[in-house]
C-alpha cells in the first residue's frame, strides 16, 4: 500500500531551496552571456571580452535582418530575463523568452555542432519546464 506523502516544514524548506538553486542557475545562464555581450565582463580575459559590434557581426554573418538593433534586443533580453529570474520577478510571463533565445541559438549559431546543440536544447527545455511548474 502506498504511503501518503506528508508535507512537513522540512520538505517545504527543501523544495524552496531546490527552487532557489534552480532559479539562480537558470538566471546565470542568461545573465552571464548578456553581460559578456555588453562588454561588462571583459576584465575577466579573452573568452569574456565581447561588445555590441562583435554581436552585430555575428548576427550579420548568420543573415539576420537589422543585426545592430537585434543585438541590442538580444543583450537586453538576456540581461533582463536573467535579472528577473534572479530577483524572482514576473518569472511566469518572461520564462519562455530564454527558451526562445536558446532555440534560435541552437539552430543558427550552433547548428552542426551536436554537443552545443544538445546543451542549448536541454537548457531551453529546462526553462520551459521551470516556467510551466510555476
Amino acid at each position: 500500500m502506498d504511503e501518503e506523502y506528508v508535507n512537513t516544514s522540512e520538505t517545504v524548506s527543501i523544495k524552496l531551496n531546490i527552487d532557489l538553486v534552480e532559479r539562480v542557475g537558470l538566471a546565470m545562464v542568461m545573465l552571464i552571456p548578456g553581460l559578456m555581450k555588453l562588454g561588462a565582463l571583459g576584465f575577466l580575459g579573452e573568452p569574456f571580452a565581447m561588445n555590441h559590434g562583435m554581436v552585430t557581426g555575428m548576427l550579420t554573418n548568420l543573415g539576420f535582418v537589422m543585426p545592430g538593433l537585434l543585438a541590442w534586443g538580444l543583450i537586453a533580453a538576456e540581461i533582463g530575463t536573467g535579472l528577473a529570474l534572479l530577483l524572482n520577478y514576473k518569472v511566469k510571463p518572461i520564462g519562455f523568452v530564454p527558451a526562445g533565445i536558446l532555440l534560435v541559438a541552437t539552430f543558427t549559431m550552433h547548428f552542426g555542432n551536436p554537443v552545443q546543440m544538445l546543451v542549448h536544447l536541454v537548457l531551453a527545455m529546462s526553462f520551459v519546464l521551470f516556467t510551466l511548474k510555476r
